[in-house]
């Protein structure tokens, strides 16, 4: 009797041993597959091919504010007919082909590729990438690809391990004719889909900033405030190259009559100034509005630029970090630049994003500072 019970137990024990390794077996014939069709999917039917979502390491749990550069040097040993690039990051990019930007966008929660026809921005011989990568929140992800035909030849560049990851901004970085400076090597996220990133199977064809661009010469504000409230206006010289000394850690740019245009702010080579900042037709109120875009500064830098054209005024900048020292605006076309212009100019988040959480930590740091920062200010602070 007993040895027929200590049979059955073994039997039983041999039935779930069997049915344990089949489950694996399962799992790991069916991981296989996704694995092949995912490999099918991006061979045969995504605009991007191989190109894997890639990032620069961060440290777990960081949530501050990057910015940093992503840089390729390839070989064209044939004549260029045409290129596309195609492009999207989470959170935003500015593309650097040659030395020349050609186009900035951001992540809306959708897989929609920007693309730019970028054929007269390369040459023969060699060339080189350059991506600068934006995230309000450290982590993010970037997709790329560059496909180039000539006569009978053709070459794709995509992004994935090859890359590198430089923090600092050198000058002469965009120019291939220059070494490329010891960088790290990025995180390789993988292939699309890749958690909240979809399939990029749609794409929308945009100008390059040169086909954007009105007039060389920036534009200049005409009148700075420190502080909100009632704080004192005061005139700029318009062909003053820069004021000269540090503003913040509130600070208001007045162009005098709206503008349309690409925002830069300048700032001090020996900082990296971490700001937040607000952008209206209407004079900004940062205790009620949402930012509409996160600055950054990169290590060795001097200004930073928006990846986006935008339609404004004002311009009012929380500094956490550093200070700035000027600002100016690129014009653009305003009927070209229409489709580019983000229509809730902030109203749904840093850089678009809409999540759970309603604010990044910059937001919450600076909206518990905002009462010490709203008191007026004098004329002699200026």
């Amino acid at each position: 009797m007993a040895q027929h019970a200590t049979s059955e137990v073994r039997g039983r024990r041999r039935k779930g041993w069997a049915w344990g390794l089949s489950l694996i077996l399962l799992l790991a014939a069916l991981a296989g597959v996704e694995r092949i069709v995912r490999w099918a999917v991006t061979r045969t039917s995504l605009p991007t091919g191989q190109a894997e979502w890639i990032w620069a390491p961060i440290d777990d749990g960081q949530a501050e504010p990057q910015t940093f550069y992503l840089v390729r040097d390839f070989h064209l040993d044939f004549a260029i007919k045409r290129a596309r690039l195609l492009c999207l990051a989470d959170e935003e990019y500015v593309a650097i082909v040659n030395g020349t930007q050609v186009g900035g966008g951001r992540f809306v929660g959708k897989g929609i590729l920007d693309e730019y026809a970028v054929g007269r921005f390369l040459q023969r011989g060699r060339n080189r990438l350059v991506i600068e990568a934006r995230s309000s929140r450290g982590n993010g992800g970037l997709l790329l690809s560059l496909e180039v035909q000539g006569p009978g030849e053709s070459k794709t560049v995509v992004s994935d391990g090859s890359w590198q990851v430089l923090r600092y901004q050198e000058r002469g970085l965009g120019r291939a004719r220059n070494e490329i400076p010891e960088g790290e090597a990025p995180v390789v996220w993988g292939l699309p889909p890749m958690g909240r990133w979809p399939l990029p199977t749609m794409v929308r064809r945009r100008p390059t900033i040169p086909e954007l661009l009105i007039d060389g010469k920036p534009r200049r504000p005409t009148g700075v405030r420190q502080g909100g409230g009632k704080a004192i206006w005061r005139p700029i010289d318009p062909d003053a190259t820069t004021l000269n000394e540090g503003l913040g850690p509130w600070v208001t740019f007045d162009w005098g009559k709206p503008v349309t245009g690409y925002l830069a702010l300048e700032y001090p080579i020996e900082q990296s100034p971490v700001a937040l900042i607000y952008l209206g037709e209407d004079l900004p109120d940062p205790t009620v509005s949402r930012p509409t875009a996160t600055l950054a500064g990169l290590e060795g830098g001097w200004l930073w630029s928006d990846a986006l054209p935008r339609r404004f005024r004002y311009a009012t900048v929380l500094v956490r970090e550093g200070t700035v020292t000027g600002a100016m605006v690129y014009l653009t076309n305003s009927r070209r630049s229409a489709e580019l212009i983000p229509a809730d100019q902030g109203s749904s988040g840093v850089f678009g994003l809409r999540s759970e959480n309603l604010r990044t930590p910059l937001e919450d740091e600076f909206r518990r500072e905002l009462h010490g920062l709203a008191r007026p200010t004098s004329g002699e602070d200026l």
